[in-house]
């Protein structure tokens, strides 16, 4: 007599958003670092994005520590139900890359200035870093050994709860309290 043996198999599904419309993408400005909110624009993106996700259960969420991501991730979980069982993690890790002196700078108007070609350099070359800013390189080491530890290995995440990781906005918050 043969037995027949059923296997469920679990899968992990890693769903990647970016932050949605901020205010300077609308004006074609290098945001990077810089802390700015979204546009209405973006708030609409974001929570359609909300209503996409809807279907999905989280047990780990971690989102960049900037103000537009976090926004987005507001309106991404709005309506959604409070999961305590799900740990949620803001972190510097995350954040996008730091285009240092051309923050707040307007894109065409570096182009014009340097050219295009300079201006692909800037944007899109891995080890090009721009004034006082990163390379993709190093963005890529920065994001990748986040990703190697937290999410290729969730055992790394001790429990369920939300945590903090070098967030500096909700440690001057709490300073404030």
């Amino acid at each position: 007599m043969r037995k027949l043996f059923w296997f469920r198999y679990t899968y992990m599904v890693l769903i990647v958003l970016r932050h949605s419309q901020s205010v300077w993408n609308k004006e074609n400005r290098f945001t990077g670092w810089s802390e700015v909110g979204l546009s209405e624009k973006g708030i609409e993106e974001a929570k359609n994005a909300g209503k996409l996700l809807k279907k999905y259960d989280f047990d780990h969420i971690f989102v960049s520590s900037m103000i537009r991501t976090r926004e987005t991730f507001k309106y991404v979980m709005n309506g959604r139900r409070n999961d305590n069982a799900c740990s949620l993690v803001f972190t510097d890790e995350l954040k996008e890359r730091n285009y240092g002196a051309l923050n707040g700078l307007n894109k065409d108007e570096i182009k014009r200035e340097y050219g295009e070609e300079k201006m692909n350099m800037i944007r899109r070359g891995y080890f090009t870093t721009p004034p006082a800013g990163e390379s993709l390189a190093q963005v890529r080491k920065r994001a990748g050994d986040f990703y190697d530890t937290y999410i290729k290995h969730p055992k790394n995440i001790t429990s369920p709860q939300k945590e903090h990781v070098d967030s500096k906005e909700e440690n001057s918050e709490n300073s404030e309290r």
